[in-house]
């Protein structure tokens, strides 16, 4: 009688410890359903955000491409990498196109990628080092070549050419052209001053893309720059007209949604009046210093009455 006992609190004991991981087991998966739909939430959200701020983005197609990954069975290793290295690939070509003007031809590449990856002869490192080189050369080649007949450089190269041949402009080390209108007085303004200016910025037929109407504060580190040198090269009371080439502006993105285009040669009539000076605390308790005003009205603060959009650095 006691053995049998013994055996059934036993068996209850099992069963109870059954039922308890049971329970455990259900949580846990009430936990990871949980995160699951916060974490769905939490990116669907943060995409979503992206795809109302950028015109040209369908989020239809969005959806297609994601639900064609996310129903992918992802068990075979294998498999699985190769969907991911096939989708990085795709990645460095979009970003090949849009950045260096570079198109691949993409039946070619999985043909010769798949060539490789069948081949008798597995290539040593060295080898693949030297694969390596000769693919980053012809990558610099190819974009170099894309570049120069790109119709937007070529027309800012001749706009630049034609300045200096018959207009008096002259050309820096970095490739900033420029023509001072007018000398300005003291001396040039230091990387870390804040200036007081007005500008008009153009295209090369001449059309304004931008300008100030009134008389804007630029930090000089914060501006693109071909802009930059100009103001490094001025004083105050200058007027300078500077032609700044893609690389020393807005570069390969350009900038205000298709207003300068990737690469553009900018043109930019800047006049400047003086230093913004930092704002300083009044000093407390300091003899001998009281109210000195400064005289030079061109180093006087201003309020700008109108904002404008300045041509500043893209972060």
């Amino acid at each position: 009688m006691k053995k049998l006992f013994v055996l059934v609190v036993a068996a209850m004991g099992v069963a109870f410890g059954a039922n308890a991981q049971d329970d455990v087991q259900a949580i846990i998966k009430q936990k990871s359903d949980s995160l699951s739909e916060t974490f769905g939430k939490a990116y669907g959200a943060s995409i979503a955000g992206v795809y109302e701020r950028q015109e040209g983005l369908s989020k239809t197609d969005f959806l297609n491409g994601f639900n064609s990954i996310m129903s992918a069975d992802l068990d075979n290793r294998s498999y699985s990498e190769g969907l991911e290295v096939a989708m990085g690939f795709l990645k460095t070509m979009s970003e090949m196109e849009r950045n260096q003007g570079i198109k691949l031809n993409r039946e070619k590449f999985v043909t010769a990628f798949i060539g490789q990856m069948t081949a008798e002869h597995t290539l040593s490192n060295e080898e693949v080092m030297a694969l390596n080189q000769t693919l980053q050369n012809s990558v610099k080649e190819t974009a170099d070549l894309v570049q120069a007949n790109d119709p937007v450089v070529k027309a800012g190269v001749a706009y630049a050419d034609e300045a200096i041949a018959s207009r008096g402009f002259k050309k820096t080390d970095s490739g900033l052209v420029y023509k001072v209108e007018k000398e300005g007085n003291g001396k040039n303004f230091a990387s870390t001053d804040r200036v007081r200016l007005n500008y008009k910025g153009m295209h090369v037929d001449g059309s304004v893309f931008d300008q100030s109407t009134d008389t804007v504060t630029l930090g000089v580190s914060q501006v693109v720059p071909g802009f930059k040198e100009a103001l490094q090269m001025m004083s105050p009371g200058s007027k300078m007209t500077v032609i700044i080439p893609g690389e020393l502006g807005y570069g390969k993105r350009g900038a205000g949604k298709g207003a300068i285009k990737p690469n553009e040669t900018l043109v930019f009539d800047i006049e400047t009046y003086g230093i913004e000076p930092p704002k300083k605390e009044p000093a407390i308790n300091a003899p001998g210093k009281g109210g000195a005003v400064n005289s030079d009205r061109r180093n006087q603060p201003i309020n700008p009455n109108k904002k404008t959009v300045a041509p500043r650095k893209k972060k």
